[in-house]
Order: structure tokens, then C-alpha cells, then sequence
């Protein structure tokens, strides 16, 4: 008998119109996605973990997640208490302007990393996700899928993608690097 590991187990499909609530659960959209997102960053007190393709559709851009990113940088002692992980930079000035900004207030704060082009992505690594003081996880089931499940009180899961943030973390190259110049 074949165990069936978090690479091919299959979720279950979600109900017509499931919402990811304060308590959780699945998500069948990308606006659905975003606003979990967001429930996720702002129940994070110390350290949040995100890994994405591109950051295009995680909504990290929204003026609502922005809020939330800046209101845990101020309240987090823990630095970096945002560390964003990518596959690819190439649009991040295009498309993320207002992270770029808050990485400008933030920068000792926020530090993001891009994996090595050249690295093979392991198939454990095709889902977007974000991990909240190692508690909490917002993931999609792959990088093309808008359905996926915000687990607010799962730590072996959100255990298992810290772990699998920090290998490939190590691994990666430093990202664009924002800061002020002045007198």
C-alpha cells in the first residue's frame, strides 16, 4: 500500500462559493486568496515567510496588505520579520511599487531573495504559500490554481514550509535592494 506524501495527495474540492473565514479553510479565487493573505500578515507578530513566483497575483501590493506589512514591521522586534522568497524579479518594480516604497521605510525589516534561475524547481516548491509565525499558512495547490487553504492553526504544516523555505532560502541570491539616498 502506496502513502500518498503533501507533493501528490489531492485536496478536496471546495463547496460552491467557500470563503476562507477568521477560523480558515478553503478558497476557490484569487480575491479570496489575497483576502486570506491579509487575515494571515495581520495576525503575524514575529515573522512571516512568503514564497511566490513573481508576487503578480498575491495581492502583497493592495493598499490593505501594504497596512498590514507596515503595521507588523513597526510592531515586530524580530528582523527580518518579512523575508519574501521569488522565483523571478523581472516585473517587481512594475508591479509591486508600494512594497518597494515600504521596503525603503523597512528595509532592515524586509528582506527578499530570489531563487537561481539556473536551480531546478523542486516539485514541493510549485505552490505559492506564506507562513505566519511558523503557526499559519496561506498556500494555493500550484502557482496556475486560484484554489487553495488559509490554515490559521496548523504548525505542522506551517512547520514543513518554514523548513522548506529556509533550504531553498540558503540557497537563493539577494533581491533588488531598495534604499534612500539623502543628506
Amino acid at each position: 500500500m502506496e502513502q500518498a506524501d503533501d507533493r501528490t495527495a489531492r485536496a478536496p474540492e471546495p463547496e460552491e462559493g467557500a470563503q476562507p473565514a477568521r477560523s480558515g479553510g478553503l478558497f476557490t479565487g484569487m480575491q479570496e486568496y489575497r483576502d486570506a493573505l491579509c487575515q494571515l500578515i495581520s495576525s503575524v507578530e514575529r515573522s512571516l515567510l512568503v514564497f511566490d513566483n513573481s508576487l503578480i497575483d498575491l495581492g502583497i501590493e493592495s493598499p490593505g496588505a501594504v497596512a498590514e506589512l507596515s503595521q507588523l514591521c513597526t510592531r515586530s522586534e524580530h528582523q527580518p520579520c518579512v523575508r519574501i522568497l521569488l522565483r523571478k524579479t523581472a516585473s517587481l518594480h512594475e508591479h509591486a511599487p508600494r512594497l518597494m516604497r515600504l521596503m525603503t521605510f523597512f528595509g532592515h525589516h524586509i528582506e527578499l531573495r530570489v531563487m537561481d534561475s539556473d536551480y531546478p524547481l523542486p516539485a514541493s516548491m510549485h505552490a505559492p504559500f506564506a507562513v505566519g509565525d511558523r503557526r499559519s499558512i496561506v498556500t494555493r495547490f500550484h502557482y496556475e490554481s486560484q484554489r487553495g487553504k488559509y490554515l490559521p492553526h496548523d504548525t505542522a504544516a506551517a512547520n514543513r514550509l518554514s523548513n522548506r523555505f529556509e533550504e531553498h532560502w540558503c540557497r537563493a541570491q539577494g533581491g533588488p535592494r531598495v534604499t534612500t539616498l539623502g543628506l
